[in-house]
């Protein structure tokens, strides 16, 4: 009854009856085989391969041996063959880096770091938009802000910092980044890299003492390394939930009016005129009131455009362009086609008497 109740086979029931003490004792471990060893004969040819290389991978070796023997080797085998290869390394492979793991305190660190985002396939207007990440990392708490930049520059790193300390609202006390040549692309007599004065101003600027981590070591900005992942993990989400990775003008234009000066040398700069009308209404702009404020007329014109649509725009604009037409504004259009709501202004009555 024992047996049946516990799906067990009743000779095995039976000796745990006869001796319950077996019950609590561990199940001495097997050194012998049940089987003959399926990796036996490719073993022979793995093994030396791996004592030369070590570095090479348990996936690519086997791929390799299913050529070189496909008769003694079976696709099925693979998972097998990757336990043997990290049971070998165990025991004969290199000693692995030791890690000290860290402990953080709050407001104490902040680590940045730069991350290519090209994985994401975003494109501008169908033409591939191959980007980095600056991303500021708070350790002990895991707060985390990235901005998107070009390059891992000076100029990246002065306005991912920024925005992150503006958004984080404090300073920490410590500034941590790797040896990238945007902070310490100064030589020493010594030959060691030093901070730049560039670097070194910025830092001062915001009260910020800085520090690097060893060369060759990315684990000491384990924090920041690990969150690039976790954030490129997560767009790539929202790029799936969205349906398409291209964005056009609409996406860019608010960012472009806090920056007019980087039309000029925009590198989508085409795609930003979206017909034929809006390069003449470019040209126009730029004649009448000078390069600088005419391009900036121009971007608050595709802010009104992604507001109303083009086809709401687009017929005016054409009258506004006619020959003999005097100088206008985006204004002048944002007035015709959005007027302000008319107030009833009613002058109250004062009871004095109160």
């Amino acid at each position: 009854m024992s047996a049946l109740k516990s799906g067990m086979d009743r000779k095995t029931a039976l000796k745990y009856v006869k001796r319950p003490e077996l019950l609590s004792e561990p199940r001495p471990a097997r050194d012998w085989r049940t089987r003959a060893d399926p990796l036996a004969v490719i073993w022979r040819e793995a093994e030396p391969r791996l004592r030369t290389a070590p570095e090479l991978e348990a996936k690519a070796l086997f791929e390799h041996l299913l050529l070189v023997c496909p008769e003694q080797v079976q696709v099925a085998q693979l998972r097998t063959f990757q336990r043997r290869v990290r049971e070998w390394r165990l025991v004969h492979g290199p000693a692995p880096e030791v890690i000290f793991p860290q402990t953080h305190s709050p407001g104490e660190v902040m680590q940045v770091d730069w991350t290519h985002a090209k994985e994401l396939e975003v494109s501008i207007a169908g033409r591939p938009l191959d980007h980095l990440l600056c991303q500021a990392v708070l350790p002990y708490s895991n707060w985390q802000w990235a901005t998107r930049c070009q390059s891992e520059s000076l100029l990246s790193l002065r306005a991912g910092l920024q925005a992150a300390l503006f958004r984080l609202g404090k300073v920490p006390k410590l500034l941590q980044i790797d040896n990238s040549s945007a902070a310490t692309h100064q030589i020493s007599g010594e030959g060691k890299r030093d901070f730049n004065p560039e670097f070194l101003s910025l830092v001062e600027h915001y009260g910020l003492a800085a520090r690097t981590i060893h060369v060759g070591c990315p684990n000491e900005n384990g924090d920041v390394e690990s969150h690039n992942g976790h954030l490129k993990r997560r767009l790539e989400q929202h790029l799936l939930l969205r349906g398409t990775r291209d964005f056009d003008y609409r996406h860019v234009i608010q960012a472009l009016l806090r920056k007019p000066g980087a039309f000029a040398r925009y590198h989508y700069r085409e795609e930003l005129f979206p017909s034929s009308t809006y390069r003449r209404a470019y040209d126009r702009l730029v004649e009448d009131h000078g390069t600088g404020p005419g391009e900036l007329e121009y971007l608050r014109l595709l802010k009104l455009t992604a507001e109303l649509g083009l086809s709401a725009i687009e017929g005016l604009l054409s009258e506004m362009l006619g020959v003999g037409t005097p100088p206008w504004r985006t204004a002048t259009l944002r007035g015709t086609l959005c007027p302000p709501p008319r107030v009833e202004l009613v002058e109250p009555t004062v009871d004095l008497s109160v």
